[in-house]
């Protein structure tokens, strides 16, 4: 069997196993690969509470994913915490979106500038990635990551 042909067999294993629900792994499926097949499971891995009990001034401390299925379509929304004092900064709910490679993008409006949010799940915790882009010409955008960890309830 030449490269290519073991190739596309394997895709179209790993194509129907995805489709019919099961993964050859075992466990959950690759969500890239689930979207891929026209399938999305519900809750997403990134849904819950995320929290940073040692975020540093105007990091993430908390974030809040919610997801659900209707009508084969993941609805996914999001709200973010960050450091300030006394209390912290709370950004509203905003509809957030699935990205291609798997996780969640969240762009949250602010007065100053906006901050948009890469969420990655692995096991209970998330890797955020923080692009905060100031509406000030005169600022520099700043990326930073934060692993946050689920909440206990």
């Amino acid at each position: 069997m030449t490269p290519l042909v073991k190739h596309a067999a394997t895709a179209a294993v790993s194509v129907c196993l995805l489709a019919s629900g099961a993964s050859p792994w075992g466990g959950r499926p690759d969500m890239a690969a689930a979207q891929a097949a026209g399938r999305v499971y519900c809750p997403l891995p990134e849904d819950g509470i995320w929290v940073d009990r040692k975020a540093k001034r105007q990091e993430l401390t908390r974030l809040e994913v919610e997801s659900r299925c209707v009508d084969d379509k993941v609805e996914i929304r999001a709200r973010a915490f960050m450091r300030c004092s006394p209390s912290d900064c709370k950004w509203g709910w905003t509809e957030a979106t699935l990205r291609p490679g798997g996780g969640v993008n969240v762009r949250l409006l602010g007065f100053y500038g906006t901050r948009i949010i890469d969420i990655r799940a692995f096991g209970d915790q998330v890797e955020a990635y923080v692009t905060a882009m100031p509406h000030d010409p005169t600022r520099q955008e700043v990326v930073t990551s934060h692993i946050l960890s689920r909440a206990r309830r």
